[in-house]
C-alpha cells in the first residue's frame, strides 16, 4: 500500500499549531505586555488537535481496516501510544506528588488515568494527555469493529450514537464523556476520507477544496474562543484531506524531507512541548515576551524533535516484533 507522505505533513502542520497554542498561553502567563493580537491568533492552534483526530481515523483504517488478527493490531498501537507516553506522563506525576508546588493550576489528576489512560473523573498529570484518551476509545472500538469484521458499520453506529447522546442532552460523567464527546466524529470523518481514497471514487476536484472553505467560513465566522463547535472545523480539515491524497495518488507530491521527518516526530513533539514550554517561559518571561515565544516555540519543538531521534524512534524499532520491523 502506497505511502501518502502528505498525511506526515499534515501532522507536522497539526504538532506545530499545538504548540503554537500553548507557547501563547505560556507566554502570556509568564510575559508582561504580551500583545493580544498574537495571544488570540495562538488560540486558533488547538485546531491542530482536530486535525490530529481526522489524521488518526484516516490512517488507522488506510493501514489497519483489512487486518484479520486484532492482537496484531491493538498492540501495535499500544506500543506506538505508551512506549513514547509514559516517560513523559510517569515523570510528571512523579514530579507533581513530590514536589506539587511547581504545578499552578492546583488541578487534580489521577494515578489511574496518567498509567492506564483509561477515561477517568480526573484527568491524567500530562494535561495534553486527555487527547491520548480519546485515541485508546477509539483503538478499542476500531478492535472491536475488526473482530465483528464490520468495520465500517460499527464506525457509522459509534457516530450515531454520539450525536444521539448530545442531542438528547443526557447528563453523563467525565469519563463516560470520552466515548460520546462530539470531537470523537473527527476519528469517523478521517474513516470514511479513507474509505473513500481506497476505493478511489472519482470527485471533482474543485468542489472539496471550495466546500473546505465554505466549512471554515462558517466556523471562523461563529468563533467565540471555545473548541465546542470545532468539529465543523474537523469536517472542513477532511474534505481537504480527501483532496490532497487523491492528488498524491493521482500525481506524486514532493513533500520537503525536513516536513516528513516533522510528521515522524509529530507525537514526540506533542508529548514534550508542554512541559517544557512551562519551564522555558518561567525562566525567558521576565526577559519580555518576543524571546519567551519564539525561544520557547523553538525549544520546545526541538525537545521533541531530539525525543523522538532518540527514544521513541529506537526504542519502538527495539520492542517491536521482528516481522513488525521487516514490514515496517
Amino acid at each position: 500500500m502506497k505511502t501518502i507522505n502528505s498525511l506526515q505533513a499534515g501532522r507536522a502542520i497539526a504538532a506545530l499549531a499545538v504548540v503554537v497554542h500553548h507557547t501563547g498561553q505560556s507566554t502570556n502567563a509568564f510575559s508582561d505586555s504580551f500583545p493580544r493580537l498574537i495571544h488570540n491568533l495562538s488560540l486558533y492552534g488547538y485546531l491542530g488537535v482536530d486535525f490530529f483526530f481526522v489524521l488518526s481515523g484516516f490512517i488507522i483504517y488506510y493501514t489497519s481496516s483489512n487486518m484479520d488478527r486484532v492482537n496484531l493490531f491493538f498492540g501495535k498501537r499500544l506500543r506506538r501510544i505508551f512506549i513514547p507516553y509514559l516517560p513523559v506522563g510517569l515523570t510528571l506525576a512523579i514530579a507533581y506528588t513530590y514536589l506539587p508546588e511547581i504545578s499552578q493550576s492546583d488541578r487534580e489528576w489521577s494515578w489511574l488515568a496518567t498509567i492506564t489512560l483509561l477515561p477517568h473523573d480526573k484527568p491524567t498529570a500530562l494535561s495534553v494527555a486527555w487527547t491520548l484518551q480519546h485515541e485508546m476509545i477509539f483503538y478499542a472500538i476500531f478492535a472491536l469493529c475488526l473482530l465483528a469484521k464490520q468495520v465500517d458499520y460499527g464506525m457509522y453506529l459509534w457516530a450515531l450514537i454520539i450525536i444521539a447522546v448530545n442531542m438528547s442532552g443526557l447528563e453523563v460523567s467525565r469519563a463516560w464523556k470520552f466515548f460520546t464527546a462530539p470531537i470523537n466524529l473527527e476519528f469517523v470523518m478521517g474513516v470514511v476520507a479513507s474509505k473513500i481514497i481506497l476505493q478511489k471514487r472519482a470527485i471533482p476536484r474543485f468542489v472539496l477544496p471550495i466546500a473546505a472553505m465554505i466549512l471554515f467560513f462558517i466556523f471562523f465566522a461563529h468563533y467565540d474562543g471555545m473548541p465546542s463547535h470545532s468539529v465543523i472545523f474537523g469536517l472542513g480539515v477532511t474534505l481537504l484531506v480527501i483532496n490532497t491524497a487523491h492528488q498524491e495518488l493521482d500525481h506524486d507530491i514532493d513533500i520537503p524531507r525536513t516536513v516528513i521527518f516533522l510528521g515522524a516526530a509529530s507525537y514526540s513533539i506533542y508529548l514534550i512541548h508542554y512541559p517544557f514550554l512551562a519551564i522555558t517561559s518561567r525562566i525567558l518571561g521576565p526577559y519580555g515576551w518576543p524571546l519567551s515565544y519564539i525561544l520557547g516555540f523553538v525549544i520546545a519543538a526541538l525537545a521533541g524533535c531530539l525525543y523522538h531521534l532518540f527514544w521513541e524512534k529506537p526504542m519502538l524499532r527495539i520492542l517491536s516484533p521482528k516481522k513488525a520491523r521487516k514490514t515496517g
